[in-house]
């Protein structure tokens, strides 16, 4: 397996690639409603994939609730579904799934209060 080291200037080159796929979408008036998505959908995984590595490789700082989620499920790594709580440091947390923009699933903690 192959890693890939990303930099921050490849980042904003991809993050310029999708904003310029963004507005052809948004300016697109013909009768194609797909047309530029396909593009827009790789440059959206594009952009997705070097956040992903500079945050692995310690260039970009994870944001808190990645943080928390990472801790969480590695306290916790057979707690899986919708609504599951576990207690955490003194604090109870539930299991929050979501669909990305692409169909993949993720799920956040959120302290219930």
């Amino acid at each position: 397996m192959t890693t890939n080291y990303y930099t921050l200037e490849e980042l904003e080159k991809a993050k310029a690639e999708l904003k310029s796929c963004s507005d052809f979408c948004d300016r697109y008036d013909g009768n194609n409603p797909n047309k530029g998505r396909a593009d827009l959908r790789a440059a959206m995984r594009r952009v997705d994939s070097i956040e992903e590595g500079l945050k692995r490789e310690g260039k970009l700082p994870y944001t808190e609730q990645e943080l928390l989620n990472q801790k969480i499920d590695q306290a916790h790594p057979k707690i899986f579904g919708k609504g599951k709580r576990v207690e955490f440091e003194g604090k109870t947390y539930e299991r929050h799934p979501y669909k990305t923009w692409d169909d993949k699933w993720k799920a956040d903690w959120k302290e219930v209060t």
